[in-house]
């Protein structure tokens, strides 16, 4: 087994809650799914239906509760599938941990050839597909099954990023700039007493198939690293995505957390949560849906942490990894392109 590709791993569970208390597009084009999603499951008093869209990576596009007014052409759904930089995504982060991870960045954002703390990096593995065409989704297999009112998504993470200039989609040839070697295998279900609670279960596989698949055999600056390590990511379905399509259109356009005895709307940036969920709402009514991480908890709360975006969108980013469950070898010393193999094995009660 070659050393440098050992199998990396992480665990993570996200919850959505639907609850009626406070609680860049693609230009002008639509993407080729169906609407309401043929992979989709029900809650169990029939209220609640959430399904995924196999051209994204199996991400979930449709979230729909018909008890929560909507009448905009969306029709109910909450998520926002417009294009691969929306959607609800699931977790993604690099693997093993590299503090020197933040030197790695696009060469134009150096400042007397550093890069600041806030720069992009060159890799961003996401599940629904890249930037230079968001409605083109995910260029790899998936593979989606539902059984037991339980959706299964398996999937290969594409480089977000991939920017193609002027008209070059991603091919054989050009599979360095936009193929990552981060897999995603997801469960998504409700939760068996909690009642409006959606358990979107992920786990993160660094070069699943050791070797078979994986390039270059070294870990490598502009592919392998990545700053942007988050957590599960919602974008609402807001009257914004109605300039691309009217159908996209939904109500979504505030967003909500807790911060000591006060609900704070509409704070764009880290939300200051003494509660560990964030909500997206209504224009209207404080109705919506509320997106929290298990177990999550930032790498440093003075910069990052849940954010909230207009939109409405929020991200949780920069994860502390000790908090979830990891397998696999870990570096002795974090050295560019060089992983020991030493096994570790962290888990925590969920």
């Amino acid at each position: 087994m070659n050393k440098q590709r050992e199998l990396q791993a992480a665990l993570i569970s996200s919850f959505l809650c639907l609850r009626s208390g406070p609680f860049v597009f693609a230009s002008g084009l639509v993407p080729n799914i169906p609407m309401p999603p043929p992979d989709r499951i029900q809650s169990a008093d029939g209220h609640v239906q959430i399904g995924v869209s196999p051209l994204y990576g199996g991400a979930i596009s449709y979230l729909k509760d018909d008890r929560i007014p909507d009448s905009t052409p969306a029709n109910g759904n909450i998520v926002d599938y417009s294009q691969a930089g929306g959607l609800l995504s699931t977790a993604l982060w690099t693997l093993p941990i590299n503090p020197q991870e933040l030197t790695y960045c696009e060469p134009y954002r150096r400042v007397n050839g550093t890069c600041p703390a806030v720069a992009i990096a060159f890799n961003n593995p996401t599940q629904g597909g890249y930037l230079g065409w968001g409605i083109a989704g995910n260029p790899n297999p998936t593979t989606v099954s539902v059984v037991n009112n339980k959706i299964h998504v398996s999937y290969r993470g594409v480089n977000y990023n991939y920017d193609f200039t002027p008209t070059t989609p991603p091919n054989p040839s050009n599979a360095s700039m936009w193929q990552t070697d981060y897999w995603g295998d997801i469960d998504i279900y409700f939760h068996p007493t909690l009642t409006d609670v959606v358990v979107v279960d992920t786990k993160i596989t660094y070069c699943k198939d050791l070797n078979a698949g994986c390039s270059p055999q070294t870990l490598n600056p502009q592919r392998d690293i990545t700053q942007d390590n988050q957590l599960s990511t919602f974008f609402a379905a807001s009257p914004g995505a109605g300039a691309i399509e009217p159908s996209l259109a939904g109500p979504y356009t505030r967003t909500v957390y807790r911060s000591g005895p006060s609900y704070v709307y509409n704070q764009a940036g880290i939300a200051a949560t003494t509660e560990n969920w964030v909500g997206l709402l209504q224009q209207n009514a404080d109705v919506g849906v509320g997106l929290s991480v298990k177990n999550y908890a930032p790498t440093d709360p003075a910069r990052f942490g849940y954010i909230v975006r207009p939109g409405p969108s929020t991200t949780a980013i920069q994860p502390e990894l000790r908090n979830f469950q990891t397998a696999g070898p870990a570096p002795r010393t974090p050295r560019l392109g060089t992983m020991h193999s030493s096994s570790v094995k962290t888990s925590l009660p969920l």
